[in-house]
C-alpha cells in the first residue's frame, strides 16, 4: 500500500510541474471570432488576373490592327507569366495545356516585400 502512495505521490507531483497546455477562455473566444470573421470573406470573389505579356505599340500600329493581325509579343515561349489578385502581384507561372483548355502552373509565390518581382 505505501508503495502505491508514493508512486501515486510521484505522478501528481510531475503532473504539477507539467507545462500547461490548455488556452484561456478569452483567447479560445478570440480565435472563434477570428475563425467566424475568416468563413465571411471566403466566399468573396477577387479577380485574379494573368498576364502574358505587355508591348507598347505607337498608334498608327495600333490603328493598323485587324483580323489576322499579329502583335509581337517580345516574350519566348517558355517565360513565366504573371499572376496578380486585385492587380497586386501574387505569383508566378507558367502556361499549360489542360485537354482543350488553357491554365496556369504556378511555379513562384512572389514575396509580398518585394512586389516588383512581377512586374
Amino acid at each position: 500500500m505505501e508503495d502505491e502512495q508514493e508512486v501515486t505521490g510521484q505522478s501528481a507531483v510531475s503532473a504539477e510541474s507539467a507545462p500547461q497546455t490548455t488556452a484561456s477562455p478569452e483567447a479560445h473566444q478570440t480565435s472563434k471570432i477570428e475563425a467566424s470573421a475568416l468563413n465571411r470573406v471566403l466566399n468573396v470573389d477577387l479577380e485574379l488576373r494573368v498576364e502574358l505579356a505587355r508591348v507598347n505599340l505607337p498608334i498608327r500600329e495600333i490603328l493598323d490592327l485587324s483580323s489576322g493581325s499579329v502583335v509581337d509579343l517580345k516574350k519566348a515561349v517558355g517565360e513565366p507569366v504573371d499572376l496578380f489578385v486585385n492587380d497586386k502581384p501574387l505569383a508566378k507561372g507558367e502556361v499549360v495545356v489542360v485537354e482543350d483548355l488553357l491554365g496556369i502552373r504556378i511555379t513562384e509565390i512572389v514575396s509580398p516585400n518585394n512586389p516588383g518581382d512581377a512586374d
